[in-house]
C-alpha cells in the first residue's frame, strides 16, 4: 500500500505528458486551468490495485500520513510496496537494516495518452508520442520519468563579507565536485543518500566501495538513468504548489481510505471532479496568471505576452477626417440647396431627389465612424457590433444614392422613348420609391442572410502565425473584422456585384436611348449622372484588389477600405452637384438674381433635320433651334409655394392645356410638311 500525493504524479505524468515538460501534468498551461480527467482517474485505478493487497492497519499505523507507512512497514520486516519520485521517508534508515531486502526500479510507462482535445485516452502512436519506448510484446510505451517537488541552486549574496562569500563557494564546489568520497554515504549512516546530482556519481564501482551490494547498485542507478529523459515530468513549484500538494493529498488519501482498493468509475469521476474545484479555487485566490507563468518560467518554455497593437492614432484620425468631409459636404450641399431653393438650377433639379442622394453620401460618410473603432476603445461585444453595423450603413448608403441617380435616368429614358407625349421631366414620388426598391431591398436581402447565417465578429490574432520556440516573446496580436471560411469577402464581392450590375444596365441604357435621340434636354444632370454611377465603381473596381492585397495588414486595409468609401461618396456628389454651382454662378454673374417664375423642370426640344419644321416660340428658344414644350410651373421667385397652393394649381391647368395645344400644332405640322400653316393654327401656338 501506502499510496500518496506523489504516487498520483508519477502516474499520471505517463498518462498526460508525451511532448516534453511544456505540456505539463498536473497544470494545463496551454489552457491555464488545473489538468485531472482521464489521467487522474486512471492513476486511482492503480492505486485500487496497489491499496487492494495492502496490510489492513495501513491508515492507522502512522500519525504521520500515509507516505510514512512503508517505513514502519520495512522496520516491522513486512512487505511493502512503494510508488515515489524522491527517497524520500522510504530511505530514511540505514541501509544495512533492509539490505537483500528492498529492490528498486524505474515507473512503468503507459500504453495510452491524453487526447487534449478530446480529454480522452487514446494508444500511443509515433506521432502522438515521440519519446515513447517500442517493448516486446506491448508495442509503444509512453515514458515520462516524474521529477520531484523539491531542487536546489545556490547563489551568494554580492553585499555580504569575502569571508562569507568564500565559504559559500567552498561549499558550492564541494556539492558540484565529480568525486563520489563524501556523496555516497556509508551503510550504516542513517539517510541513504542526498540523491546523486552529477552523472559521474552514478558509478557501480564506488557504490560498490562503499558497502552497497551490487544488485542493489545496479538497480537503483539504472532507475536513476531513466529519468535523464527529454519527456521528464515536472512538478510545478509555483506559488499555491504547496496547497495544491496538500489538496491532492488529502483528495487521495480520503479515496483509498474509503474504497480500501475497491472504487469504481462513479467514485473515480466524483473525486476528479472535487479535486478539480478545489485546484481551480487555490489557482484563482492566487493570480492564474501568475501561476502559470512562473510555471513557464520553470519549464523553461516561457515567452513575454504579447502585446496588443491597436489602429495607429494618425489613421484613425485620417478615417475620421474622411467622414467628417462627406458630411460636411453633404449638409453643405444641403444649405446651399435651402438658400438658392427659389433659383432656377435648383428648382429644376428636384430637391426631393437631390436630398435622397444626399441622405445615400451621409450613410456612406457615416460608415466610417464604426469601421474606425476597435477594442481599445469599445468591449468585444460592441465590437462585434461595429463589425455588422459598417457594412450595413454603407451598403444601404451606396443603393440610396443610386436609386436617386437611377429614378432620373428612367425619367430621361423614358422621353427619350416617347419624345411626342409632352412628359414631363418631374419625378413622381412613386417612380423614385420603385427605384429606391430596386437599389437598396436586394442590398438590404443580402445583408440581413449575411448578418443571420455568418456575421462578421471581431478577433485578434498573431501578427506573425510562424512562431519561433526560441522566441523570447509571442508575436504581437491585432484586432479585426473576420468572418469564417472568408464569407466577408465573398458578401462584400456579391453586394459590389449586384450594384455594378444594376448600375451598367442603366448607364448602358441610357446610352443606347441618346445614341439617334429625338429629344435634346436642355438640363444640367442628363450628362453627369452616368459619370457619377460610373466613377463610384472604377473607384472600386482598382480599390477592391488592393483591398484583398492588404487583407493581412491591418493599417493597410484600413486606408484602403475608408478611403473607398469616402471617395465614392464625394465623387457622386462631385459629379452631381459641381455643375451646378458653376451654372448658378455664372448666371448670377450675367444676369444677377432670377426676377421672373421659375421652372420645376427643364424644358426639352424636338430636333429634326429639316429647318422648316422649327417654330419660335419665346425666348426659351435657342435661335430657332427647336420648338420648346415649358414644362409646368411650380413656383414664383420669392414666393413660397406652400403658401400658393390655390395659385398654382390654376396656373398648372393653364399650362397643362398650352402643352397639349403646343403638341397638337407639331402633330399638324409633320402631316402638312409642304402647306403653308394656317393663321389660326400658328395663333393657338403661340398663346
Amino acid at each position: 500500500g501506502c499510496g500518496n500525493s506523489n504516487d498520483m504524479f508519477a502516474i499520471m505524468s505517463s498518462y498526460a505528458q508525451a511532448n516534453g515538460p511544456e505540456e505539463g501534468v498536473l497544470l494545463d498551461f496551454a489552457n491555464k486551468t488545473a489538468l485531472l480527467g482521464e489521467p487522474f482517474k486512471q492513476s486511482l485505478k492503480h492505486l485500487d490495485d496497489h491499496i487492494k493487497y495492502g496490510p489492513p492497519d495501513e491508515f492507522t499505523m502512522t500519525n504521520e500520513g500515509i507516505s510514512h507507512c512503508a517505513v514502519l512497514l520495512f522496520l516491522q520486516r513486512r512487505c511493502a510496496l512503494y510508488y515515489g519520485i524522491t527517497n524520500g521517508a522510504l530511505l530514511d534508515m540505514p541501509y544495512d537494516m533492509y539490505k537483500n531486502f528492498l529492490g528498486v526500479a524505474a515507473l512503468p510507462g503507459s500504453k495510452k495518452i491524453l487526447d487534449r482535445s478530446t480529454g480522452k485516452l487514446k494508444e500511443c502512436t509515433i506521432d502522438t508520442c515521440p519519446h515513447s519506448i517500442y517493448q516486446e510484446g506491448l508495442g509503444l510505451v509512453n515514458y515520462a520519468p516524474a521529477w520531484g517537488p523539491t531542487n536546489w541552486v545556490g547563489a551568494v549574496h554580492a553585499g555580504k563579507g569575502q569571508v562569507k562569500k568564500q565559504l559559500m563557494k567552498e561549499f558550492f564546489a564541494l556539492v558540484g565536485r565529480d568525486s563520489m568520497s563524501d556523496v555516497i554515504l556509508n551503510t550504516t549512516v542513517r539517510k541513504l543518500i542526498p540523491n546523486p546530482h552529477r552523472r559521474s556519481h552514478l558509478v557501480v564501482d564506488d557504490w560498490l566501495a562503499k558497502g552497497y551490494d551490487e544488485e542493489f547498485a545496479e538497480s537503483y542507478i539504472t532507475a536513476y538513468e531513466s529519468t535523464e529523459s527529454l519527456n521528464v515530468a515536472k512538478y510545478p513549484p509555483v506559488e499555491g504548489s504547496l496547497k495544491m500538494i496538500v489538496a491532492l493529498e488529502s483528495v487521495v488519501y480520503q479515496y483509498v481510505n474509503s474504497t480500501r482498493g475497491y472504487g469504481n468509475e462513479a467514485i473515480q469521476s466524483k473525486t476528479e471532479a472535487a479535486l478539480k474545484t478545489t485546484l481551480e479555487a487555490i489557482i484563482d485566490d492566487t493570480g492564474r496568471d501568475i501561476i502559470f507563468s512562473q510555471y513557464e518560467k520553470y519549464l523553461d518554455v516561457y515567452k513575454e505576452p504579447s502585446t496588443d497593437q491597436y489602429l495607429n492614432n494618425g489613421l484613425r484620425v485620417y478615417g475620421l477626417c474622411l467622414s467628417g468631409a462627406v458630411l460636411l459636404t453633404s449638409f453643405g450641399i444641403v444649405a446651399w440647396m435651402r438658400k438658392y431653393r427659389n433659383e432656377y438650377v435648383v428648382i429644376h433639379s428636384q430637391p426631393q431627389v437631390l436630398k435622397v442622394a444626399l441622405c445615400g453620401s451621409v450613410l456612406m460618410g457615416a460608415a466610417i465612424v464604426p469601421r474606425s473603432l476597435d477594442d481599445k476603445w469599445l468591449s468585444i461585444e460592441n465590437c462585434n457590433a461595429m463589425c455588422i453595423l459598417y457594412p450595413w450603413v454603407y451598403f444601404v448608403g451606396l443603393g440610396t444614392m443610386l436609386s436617386a441617380l437611377f429614378s432620373k435616368i428612367e425619367r430621361i429614358i423614358l422621353i427619350h422613348e416617347k419624345p411626342n407625349e409632352g412628359l414631363s421631366l418631374h419625378v413622381s414620388f412613386d417612380e423614385l420609391k420603385k427605384s429606391f426598391i430596386f437599389a437598396v431591398v436586394p442590398n438590404v436581402l443580402i445583408l440581413l442572410v449575411w448578418t443571420i447565417f455568418r456575421p462578421n465578429h471581431w478577433e485578434r490574432s498573431s501578427l506573425d502565425d510562424d512562431v519561433d520556440e526560441f522566441a523570447s516573446a509571442y508575436p504581437d496580436t491585432v484586432g479585426r473584422c473576420v468572418g469564417d471560411d472568408a464569407n466577408y469577402t465573398i458578401v462584400y464581392f456579391v453586394l459590389l456585384l449586384y450594384n455594378f450590375c444594376i448600375s451598367f444596365a442603366q448607364c448602358l441604357r441610357l446610352y443606347n436611348c441618346t445614341q439617334n435621340q429625338k429629344v435634346s434636354l436642355d438640363n444640367f444632370e442628363d450628362k453627369w449622372i452616368a459619370s457619377a454611377i460610373m466613377v463610384t465603381f472604377e473607384f472600386w473596381l482598382i480599390g477592391l484588389p488592393v483591398l484583398l492585397l492588404m487583407a493581412d495588414n491591418y493599417s493597410y486595409d484600413y486606408f484602403v477600405e475608408v478611403s473607398l468609401f469616402a471617395l465614392t461618396a464625394l465623387s457622386s456628389l462631385a459629379f452631381l452637384f459641381v455643375p451646378k454651382f458653376f451654372y448658378l454662378r455664372d448666371k448670377l454673374r450675367n444676369r444677377g438674381p432670377f426676377a421672373e417664375g421659375v421652372s420645376s423642370e427643364q424644358g426639352y426640344k424636338i430636333r429634326s433635320d429639316d429647318p422648316n419644321k422649327f417654330l419660335r416660340t419665346d425666348d426659351n428658344t435657342d435661335g430657332g433651334e427647336g420648338l420648346l414644350f415649358r414644362s409646368l410651373s411650380l413656383g414664383y421667385n420669392g414666393v413660397d409655394e406652400s403658401d400658393n397652393n390655390d395659385e398654382l394649381r390654376k396656373r398648372l391647368i393653364v399650362l397643362e392645356e398650352e402643352n397639349r395645344n403646343m403638341k397638337h400644332a407639331v402633330d399638324e405640322l409633320e402631316e402638312r410638311e409642304t402647306e403653308a400653316i394656317p393663321p389660326s393654327m400658328f395663333s393657338q401656338v403661340t398663346t
